[in-house]
C-alpha cells in the first residue's frame, strides 16, 4: 500500500495510557498480514514489550550494547509466533545506563535499513532517545485518553513537536475513548490543535486478559471493536482531515485551555 511508514514511533507524555499495548498489536497487526515487522522496546527501565507478547528473549538490548554490535542488532531479534522480529528492553532497570543515546541510535539506524516496517515503543515523556526517533520517524503516533490531567500533557508534547517542526509526522490515538470524563470526544482535536485523531473504546476485560496472557488483541479477539480500530490505524496516512465543529471551537478556546495550560486561579 503506497504511504506506509517505514519508522513509526509509538509514544506518550505519561504512563498508563496503553501505549505498549497499541505498540504491540500495531506490529502483530502487519505482521499477520505478512508484512516485514520490526519492534523495538525502547523503555529501556521498564519495557513491557517482551511480556506482552509472553516471549523469554535470551539477548536484549543490555547483551546487544555490552557486546557494542549495532551493526549485528538484527541477530539480537527474538521471534514471535506472528512473524514479528522484536528486539527487547533490558531485564532490569539498573542496565539501561549501559543504552547510551548514541549507541541506541546507531542500533535504530541498523535495523531501520533492513527493515521494511520498524516500530519502536518508547518510554513516556520526552528524554533525548524519545526525541531523536521523532526527529527520524515517518510516523509519530501519540496515545492519550480522555482524561483531563492526561490531555494536558498531551498539548504540550504536541506543541513540543510543533516547535521542532514534527507535527505532520503526528497521528493521536485516543485510548479508553468511552469512558466519561469532562472532555468530550469531539472537543480534543480542537484542545491538541490535532486533525489526525483516532479513537479507542475502553475494553478492559478483554485488553487486560490479553496483557496478561501475552496473546495480543488482533490475534486473540479479532472481532472487537477495539481491534478493528487498530487494524485501521497503519493504513491512514499522516495528516488525515478532520473538520472542527465551531461551536466546540468557541467553547474549548474560551474555557478549557486554561485548565490545560494549568490555570488555577
Amino acid at each position: 500500500m503506497e504511504n506506509k511508514p517505514k519508522m513509526t514511533v509509538v509514544c506518550s507524555p505519561v504512563g498508563g495510557t496503553g501505549k505498549t499495548m497499541i505498540a504491540v498489536n500495531l506490529a502483530v497487526a502487519l505482521a499477520n498480514k505478512g508484512e516485514d515487522v520490526s519492534l523495538i522496546d525502547s523503555d529501556l527501565q521498564f519495557g513491557d514489550v517482551a511480556m506482552t507478547l509472553n516471549l523469554h528473549p535470551a539477548k536484549t538490548l543490555k547483551e546487544l550494547a555490552e557486546n557494542d554490535h549495532a551493526e549485528n542488532a538484527a541477530f539480537y531479534f527474538v521471534k514471535h509466533e506472528s512473524g514479528l522480529n522484536v528486539l527487547a528492553a533490558p531485564t532490569r532497570p539498573e542496565y539501561a545506563e549501559i543504552i547510551t543515546p548514541a549507541f541506541f541510535n546507531e542500533t535504530v539506524a541498523s535495523l531501520r535499513s533492513n527493515s521494511v516496517h520498524l516500530i519502536i515503543d518508547t518510554a513516556a515523556g520526552l528524554n533525548e532517545i524519545n526525541l531523536e526517533l521523532m526527529e527520524n520517524a515517518d510516523k509519530i503516533v501519540v496515545v492519550t485518553t480522555p482524561n483531563m490531567h492526561v490531555l494536558k500533557n498531551t498539548k504540550l508534547m504536541i506543541e513540543t513537536l510543533q516547535a521542532l517542526g514534527q507535527k505532520d509526522k503526528l497521528t493521536l490515538i485516543v485510548n479508553k475513548s468511552s469512558i466519561t470524563t469532562a472532555v468530550t470526544l469531539d472537543q480534543i482535536p480542537v484542545l491538541t490543535e490535532t486533525e489526525s485523531v483516532f479513537y479507542l473504546p475502553y475494553d478492559e476485560k478483554h485488553v487486560n486478559e490479553s496483557m496478561d496472557m501475552g496473546i495480543p488483541l488482533v490475534t486473540q479477539f479479532p472481532k472487537l471493536e477495539v481491534t478493528k480500530k487498530l487494524n485501521e490505524i497503519m493504513d491512514v496516512p499522516n495528516g488525515k482531515k478532520r473538520k472542527k465543529d465551531s461551536v466546540f471551537h468557541h467553547y474549548v478556546s474560551k474555557i478549557i485551555p486554561r485548565r490545560l495550560e494549568g490555570d488555577n486561579g
